[in-house]
């Protein structure tokens, strides 16, 4: 899996394109954020949480339940710039700073994450 570098994060959020990072794992669930800038140049922060109800081959995050109703339609927040956007990940929603991917690539991790965890039972 090839993560982003900071600059390019920042490059990414620039150009209106949308980073995301799979979150540590949760009991009973699967948590990820995403940044983006929107059409008003703010930088949205996204934090997801939904019931870990895939395996390997079906990790369509999108489309899993939300984790009870709290966190039916996910979390937003907005921020000026790129850089509050990212600390705010960081700091409040436990993101890494080296675990940044571009859209959709969070579910290549999961299936990884998914694989690993069968190969450990079988093991």
């Amino acid at each position: 899996m090839r993560y982003l570098t900071l600059n390019q994060v920042r490059s990414q959020l620039a150009g209106r394109r949308t980073v995301e990072q799979l979150l540590p794992s949760r009991a009973g669930g699967v948590a990820y954020v995403s940044v983006y800038r929107d059409r008003r140049g703010r930088f949205t922060v996204w934090h997801a949480e939904c019931e870990d109800v895939g395996n390997a081959d079906v990790v369509d995050l999108y489309a899993f339940p939300s984790l009870g109703p709290e966190a039916q339609e996910g979390q937003s927040t907005s921020f000026e710039s790129a850089d509050a956007a990212l600390a705010h990940s960081h700091c409040s929603l436990g993101a890494s700073p080296d675990g940044w991917l571009g859209h959709g690539m969070i579910q290549d991790v999961y299936a990884g994450r998914k694989r690993k965890q069968t190969q450990a039972k079988h093991a």
